[in-house]
C-alpha cells in the first residue's frame, strides 16, 4: 500500500492512507504459440491419495522457475461431473470429466512484458476455475490425461480482468512430492499453500497457453462444450 504525506501549515504532519491504485496492464490477447506466454509445469496435490476429491490443489509456474507467470492454489470445491463417457465393453475408450475449483490468485510478471505498463507485477484474484480432463483407458486401466484448465478474475487495484486458458495439459506422472522430477512443483496444502515433499499428488506438463487482458465488462473467450472438445488433440 502506498502512503501519501499531506503537509498543513500549523498542524502536525498527517499521514492519510491511499489505495494502491497501480496501471492496468495493456489490453490484449497473448498466447504461448507467439512466444510471449512461457510454457510451464503444475502439480495437483491429491489430500486423500486420489484425484477427483474436495481440497486437491493446483500450483503452476512458468518454465523459467515463475519468473513470467504464476498460478497459486485453486482447490477442488465441486466434485467432478461425468461430461463424456465412451469407454466400451472392453474398457477402450474416453471419459470426460467437468471439476470446479475455488480461490488460488494468478500473478503475471509486469516488467518487461509484452502486458506490462510500468508496474512491477499484476495479481489476479481468481473467480472462476473450470477443469475438463479427458482421461483415456485401455482395457479398463487409466493410461492418460489431457486437461484444458480455464481460469478468469480480476486484476487487484486496478478495473480489469483476465481470462488464463491452458489447452493440452498432459499429466506426466503422479507420487509423492518427494519423488516427482527436477523442475515441477511440489504438491501444496490447500489452506496454506505451503509444498510439501510428503503429499501425494500429480505433476504436469502445459503445453498450449492463451492469456487474455480486458475491461471487466467483456466476456474475454467464452468457450462453449463444442470449442472444448476441439481441443484435444
Amino acid at each position: 500500500m502506498r502512503f501519501a504525506k499531506l503537509l498543513l501549515v500549523g498542524l502536525p504532519i498527517i499521514l492519510l492512507a491511499l489505495p494502491a491504485l497501480g496501471q492496468c496492464p495493456e489490453n490484449g490477447y497473448y498466447n504461448s504459440q507467439s512466444g510471449i506466454v512461457e510454457l510451464g509445469v503444475a502439480s495437483e496435490s491429491w489430500v486423500n491419495g486420489q484425484e477427483g476429491d474436495i481440497g486437491n490443489t493446483l500450483y503452476a509456474h512458468s518454465n523459467n522457475d515463475g519468473l513470467q507467470w504464476v498460478l497459486s492454489c485453486p482447490s477442488t470445491c465441486v466434485a467432478p461431473i461425468l461430461l463424456d463417457d465412451n469407454v466400451d465393453g472392453n474398457g477402450n475408450g474416453q471419459r470426460t470429466y467437468l471439476t470446479e475449483y475455488c480461490g488460488g490468485t494468478l500473478w503475471l510478471n509486469g516488467g518487461m512484458e509484452a502486458w506490462s505498463t510500468g508496474d512491477a507485477e499484476y495479481i489476479v484474484d481468481l473467480e472462476d476455475t473450470n477443469i475438463y480432463v479427458t482421461i483415456i483407458f485401455m482395457m479398463g486401466t487409466p493410461i492418460g490425461h489431457v486437461s484444458n484448465i480455464e481460469l478468469s478474475g480480476m486484476f487487484r487495484n486496478c478495473d480489469a480482468c483476465v481470462a488464463f486458458q491452458i489447452a493440452n495439459a498432459t499429466m506426466i506422472g503422479d507420487g509423492l512430492g518427494s519423488d516427482f522430477p527436477m523442475g515441477y512443483p511440489l504438491p501444496v496444502f490447500p489452506d496454506t499453500c505451503d509444498p510439501e515433499p510428503d503429499l501425494y499428488g500429480s505433476y504436469w506438463n502445459i503445453i498450449d497457453i492463451g492469456l487474455t487482458i480486458s475491461g471487466c465488462g467483456v466476456d474475454a473467450q467464452d468457450s462453449n462444450w463444442g470449442q472444448i472438445k476441439a481441443l484435444y488433440r
